[in-house]
């Protein structure tokens, strides 16, 4: 197997298991890099489930890292083509920079 190659949906839920398992308290990075990995792989309502399940564990978490999220979910909201939602994320997106 070519290392380089994107893992696949089946591996990428197992590795995210492992790595919440062992590292609880590091959840909501593994749920975004695993949103990323479903939007990339096309699996955007995945992705977005990913991404809004993330988003419930912000609250101890600092607006950097909720900032992230919020691009990520907004890039999968616009790929869908969900675009009422899209700009309600991009405006909290925003407010939440503005409040630095």
């Amino acid at each position: 197997r070519d290392l380089h190659s994107f893992p696949t949906r089946r591996s990428s839920d197992l590795y995210i298991k492992r790595a919440i398992k062992l590292s609880p308290n590091n959840k909501i990075y593994y749920l975004d890099t695993l949103g990323v990995i479903y939007l990339n792989q096309g699996e955007i309502n995945k992705a977005i489930s990913t991404y809004e399940e993330a988003l419930k564990l912000s609250d101890s978490f600092n607006k950097k890292t909720l900032s992230v999220i919020y691009q990520h979910l907004t890039e999968a909201l616009k790929r869908k083509g969900n675009f009422k939602e899209y700009k309600n994320y991009i405006d909290k997106m925003e407010n939440l920079r503005g409040s630095n």
